[in-house]
């Protein structure tokens, strides 16, 4: 025979048994309980790597304009020199065929 007792006891504690395993998962946080957390140290890593970004850019514009300054100088002389060479050559006497001297630059 078929005993409906049995079986419903048995539907009954399959059903407590799959409540008790919901029940004891783990539960997530509310969603909008992580939000500001992963909000506010996103926003604290952004800002440190815009400030490391700033700081490696002032560097290179430092670097860049010390660069430059140096070029300027080396330019600077060597215009210079340039001009002194010319300007002793222009002085000169001509040369035995009695060409400038400027002709040769």
């Amino acid at each position: 025979m078929y005993d409906c007792s049995t079986n419903h006891n048995s539907r009954v504690l399959n059903t407590s048994k799959i409540q008790v395993r919901q029940n004891s998962a783990p539960r997530l946080p509310e969603k909008n309980s992580l939000l500001p957390k992963v909000f506010d140290s996103s926003l604290y890593f952004y800002s440190i790597c815009d400030k490391q970004i700033k700081q490696i850019s002032d560097q290179l514009d430092a670097k860049i304009e010390q660069h430059l300054r140096e070029l300027r100088e080396h330019f600077d002389v060597k215009t210079e020199q340039q001009s002194a060479v010319i300007n002793a050559k222009i002085k000169e006497p001509c040369d035995k065929n009695g060409k400038h001297c400027v002709e040769h630059l």
